[in-house]
């Protein structure tokens, strides 16, 4: 079996038993139109697999995982009724600053894309604490910054090194 192919069959049964466990631990009980936004995430997933050949999919790839698992959130009530699309909207301004996050890692060297980052990032943030100002905004806060961090260091798994691309090497300038 090929590596990618393990990589994906693998991952597709790792959520499979992730949700099934968490339905049985959290008594949570799910069905099919609550389960539609995995196929997001699932499609953003195998978008990261073309990385390689082409740096730029990894902006729609966290698009569709940050949208898909929003979704998946808010369909599910998986924190509680009260966590809706109603009060979790700053995250579609959110994500895409995680999107270009990403791009900057595809390229450390466009720092272009850190503006319109650190922007969406900085609004998103102000809005989603005005909707939870008064409640336990920081016990969901925090462990939200170590899943972004743990996806970041994910993410440059993905992303070659420009020491680790090997290419022609030209033997007039080694001489």
């Amino acid at each position: 079996m090929e590596k990618r192919n393990a990589f994906i069959i693998g991952g597709i049964l790792i959520l499979a038993g992730v949700i099934l466990l968490a339905a049985q631990v959290t008594g949570w009980h799910f069905n099919w139109s609550q389960i539609w936004p995995l196929i997001l995430v699932l499609i953003g997933c195998s978008l990261l697999f073309k990385i390689d050949k082409d740096k730029g999919v990894i902006f729609p790839a966290i698009i569709l995982i940050g949208i898909g698992k929003l979704f998946f959130i808010t369909q599910t009530q998986m924190f509680g009724p009260e966590y809706s699309l109603g009060n979790l909207w700053p995250f579609f301004i959110i994500i895409p600053g995680l999107a270009f996050i990403g791009l900057w890692l595809t390229n450390v060297r466009n720092y272009g894309v850190l503006v319109p980052a650190a922007a969406c990032l900085i609004t998103g943030s102000v809005f989603l604490g005005t909707e939870f100002s008064g409640s336990s905004f920081i016990t969901y806060f925090v462990p939200a910054v170590v899943i972004l961090v743990g996806i970041v260091i994910i993410f440059q798994v993905f992303i070659k090194k420009p020491d680790q691309i090997s290419g022609p090497t030209d033997d007039k300038e080694s001489k």
